[in-house]
């Protein structure tokens, strides 16, 4: 069983509980459920859509964000300096204001208290911001997945703080770099160029 387990991806023994916490986690005002999120973006054809959430470190003292576009599977990793809402929304405010405006429609995110101040974050990038329900990861799948890859460059129980930002955009640079089977091959990099210099593609149109 020991060797079985080693050879997992996340060497996980079983599933545990993934709303343990969702209780603790509320206290966000204002916020927009996912239900109210647009139709258009479930069939991810179209870009700009993200998912977002926080990857923890060790004794839960340091923390990066993390955010994936729904479409090309693009990942954008952000560090950060503290985990509070301000120091949050600020980092992600800097990132994604290097986005094209096409690319900022909207930003789905668990229900983490790092993304109370997400009024701000749409005031001062345009982007809207939904919460996927407690305690359902799937909402959120894309996200989940590339967190999970990313752990294997930045494991659990290690400080984050230690990781460079060119430790960090090397990690980057790797996942969008890996070609993907949803994309028909493709590398996120690739697709995520096409969409970046013409506003008007769809995923339909980049891959074949």
């Amino acid at each position: 069983r020991e060797e079985m387990v080693s050879c997992l991806r996340r060497k996980r023994r079983k599933r545990g509980r993934r709303n343990k916490n969702s209780l603790k986690r509320g206290g966000i005002r204002n916020k927009v459920s996912i239900h109210k999120r647009s139709s258009s973006v479930e069939d991810r054809q179209e870009f700009g859509h993200w998912e977002g959430d926080l990857i923890i470190g060790k004794e839960q003292q340091s923390a990066m964000g993390t955010l994936v576009e729904r479409s090309s599977r693009y990942t954008l990793i952000v560090p950060l300096k503290a985990r509070n809402s301000k120091t949050v929304v600020d980092a992600f405010i800097e990132v994604i204001k290097q986005l094209p405006q096409h690319l900022r429609k909207s930003l789905t995110y668990d229900q983490g208290t790092e993304m109370a101040e997400h009024e701000r974050l749409t005031k001062e990038t345009d982007i809207s911001v939904y919460f996927a329900d407690p305690g359902q990861p799937q909402q959120r799948g894309s996200n989940e997945n590339t967190n999970g890859l990313i752990r294997e460059y930045f494991p659990k129980k290690t400080d984050l703080r230690q990781y460079s930002n060119e430790e960090i955009s090397r990690v980057e640079n790797i996942l969008n770099q890996r070609p993907k089977a949803v994309l028909s091959y493709a590398t996120p990099n690739e697709i995520f160029s096409l969409a970046k210099n013409n506003p008007d593609k769809r995923l339909n149109t980049c891959i074949f």
